[in-house]
């Protein structure tokens, strides 16, 4: 066909009215001939776009940390042990995750329920490193009990009437029936310290709190000694083994 009949335009221009960087785009002009042609213009174009562009960026591989505990009393070391493994688990699938995710993402649209599922799926496995993290770090150093010169002992004291107090709330929340958590977090617009429960890892999780205390409910946290039934106990010995100066310096930095 005559170029006279392929009478398309495709021009590169940029934009650059002063608020906006300057940017390419394309104009095109096209008569009633040069249909076809321009079809095929446009799935080349499409074809070199959505090839050139990056559908999913993994997060960096993450790895699991370390931990070693003192003897703890009523937490047997075969528990935190097995309870280790587990965290351990729950890096090793967030990582599988992202992998999976970026590899279906090559061909997305094939690949969209896979996706999306796997998505939900991640935040649980997430949540899951980062709820033990916090819990096992109170249980690192020796077991402290709370200083009455700690900003978290006066704001306990002035909401809650003491520590005693304190505790004995928090262990009836933890006694609630399932499997998850009772995280004590800080409010930082209220002022307040505000107990939640999360059910499995992710479920309940307040957004724009900041984690004080985690306690871990899930059968696997207390079973090698005590019965289900038992939970309280299990709850009492947190108590027993907690190091106080955790919290209180998570609590300082939620507040600054």
């Amino acid at each position: 066909m005559p170029l006279s009949l392929f009478y398309l335009f495709v021009k590169i221009k940029t934009r650059d009215d002063g608020m906006l960087p300057t940017i390419p785009y394309l104009y095109c002009n096209v008569n009633t001939y040069s249909v076809p042609y321009v079809i095929v213009v446009l799935v080349i174009l499409h074809s070199v776009i959505s090839t050139s562009i990056k559908l999913y960026t993994p997060m960096k591989p993450y790895s699991p940390r370390s931990y070693s505990f003192p003897q703890l009393q009523g937490i047997s070391e075969k528990t935190m042990t097995t309870h280790i493994g587990l965290y351990e688990g729950y890096v090793k699938h967030f990582n599988t995750i992202e992998q999976r995710i970026d590899a279906l993402s090559k061909s997305q649209e094939d690949h969209t329920f896979e996706i999306n599922e796997l998505n939900r799926r991640k935040s649980f496995e997430f949540n899951g490193i980062r709820n033990h993290e916090l819990f096992f770090e109170q249980f690192v150093g020796s077991a402290q009990e709370a200083s009455s010169s700690s900003t978290l002992y006066e704001t306990i004291n002035k909401q809650y009437g003491s520590i005693e107090d304190f505790v004995k709330q928090v262990t009836q929340h933890a006694t609630t029936r399932g499997i998850g958590w009772t995280i004590v977090s800080y409010d930082k617009d209220t002022g307040q310290l505000m107990t939640f429960w999360v059910d499995e890892q992710h479920l309940g999780q307040a957004i724009q709190l900041s984690p004080i205390l985690l306690i871990d409910v899930w059968e696997h946290a207390y079973l090698y000694d005590y019965a289900p039934s038992d939970r309280k106990k299990y709850i009492e010995a947190i108590f027993t083994n907690l190091d106080w100066s955790v919290c209180e310096n998570r609590f300082e930095s939620s507040r600054s």
